[in-house]
């Protein structure tokens, strides 16, 4: 097996299999956090949240029904559902796994940005490294269609 972490003792393993309970409990999580992100956007009258399903997942193209799905953990959002989601709601969505207050896509959360810390480590990786980052980031954007060479780091 190929070692990429600089470190030879410790090769890189593939993740394991969620078990079918985890992947429910991440459902649940997720969507409870989208659900408290709609109530949040708009707020809550009588208990209702003000912005509706159907007024969240029309201008993305999902119908009530879907985004219903979501928050109630009988369908999985994609990564693109979530990024779409914590857009339209203004939420950053790593703020659907976490738990506390929603981070504002683009505001600071004390004094720094919530992915900060990821600019900050790419930009102490060699070159070499970082442009592997950059194609990677390119390849999953969309961007760049040709698969990025991770293998061209020399450890």
């Amino acid at each position: 097996m190929a070692n990429l972490s600089g470190d030879r003792g410790a090769p890189i393993l593939p993740p394991s299999q969620p078990t079918q309970g985890e992947r429910v409990r991440w459902r649940r999580k997720i969507g409870w956090r989208i659900h408290q992100a709609r109530e949040a956007a708009r707020g809550v009258v009588d208990g209702i949240p003000q912005l509706t399903r159907a007024a969240l997942g029309g201008p993305l193209g999902y119908g009530e029904r879907t985004i219903w799905e979501i928050e109630n953990a009988i369908s999985s959002p994609t990564v693109d559902d979530l990024a779409l989601l914590g857009e339209s709601l203004n939420v950053h969505p790593g703020s659907f796994f976490d738990e506390g207050v929603f981070h504002l896509w683009g505001t600071p959360v004390n004094g720094r940005l919530p992915y900060a810390g990821i600019a900050k480590a790419i930009a102490e990786l060699g070159e070499d490294e970082r442009d592997i980052v950059v194609q990677l980031v390119m390849f999953l954007s969309g961007r760049q269609t040709r698969r990025p060479n991770l293998w061209a780091v020399s450890v």
